[in-house]
């Protein structure tokens, strides 16, 4: 049976719609706040960012949103929102980080840092109670956290 519905009660064209919206979004947003902003025109979504000035993530192979964006010093740049397991039919809270030119922070040699890899490929997700469990917004920590020595 095809689902034309999300759990929500939202059709599937309309969601995708609202998440490439969205995705559009991040990207420009990304690009106007970068030091060496990219050669796109004001406006314009830029060539060298993912593909096409865009960039699409899947958790779970089902309904997957980021509600916030955030830019760390260093340009890479951290998504939060929700991505729904379909094992458990709940939404788990979801953290996709992008490097710079929105390939995801998997510690390849494409990355700012290499060896500095973000959790599994690039994404975490936690599912804390076993429900639903979404981010509504983030924020960077301006300065890096204290090393503690025993």
């Amino acid at each position: 049976m095809l689902r034309t519905k999300s759990k929500r009660g939202c059709s599937l064209a309309r969601r995708f719609a609202a998440m490439m919206f969205v995705t559009s979004l991040v990207a420009f947003f990304v690009l106007s706040r970068l030091p060496n902003a990219a050669s796109a025109a004001s406006g314009d979504l830029d060539g060298t960012f993912g593909a096409g000035g865009i960039v699409t993530t899947d958790f779970f192979g089902a309904d997957d949103e980021a509600s916030a964006v955030a830019i760390q010093a260093d340009g890479k740049i951290v998504a939060a929102g929700y991505a729904l397991n379909a094992s458990t039919g709940n939404y788990d809270f979801a953290l996709a980080r992008y490097n710079i030119d929105g390939s995801l922070d998997d510690a390849t040699a494409s990355d700012i840092t290499p060896g500095d890899q973000f959790g599994t490929g690039g994404k975490v997700t936690t599912d804390f109670a076993g429900g639903s469990d979404k981010a509504a917004a983030i924020a960077i920590q301006s300065r890096p956290r204290q090393q503690q020595q025993n």
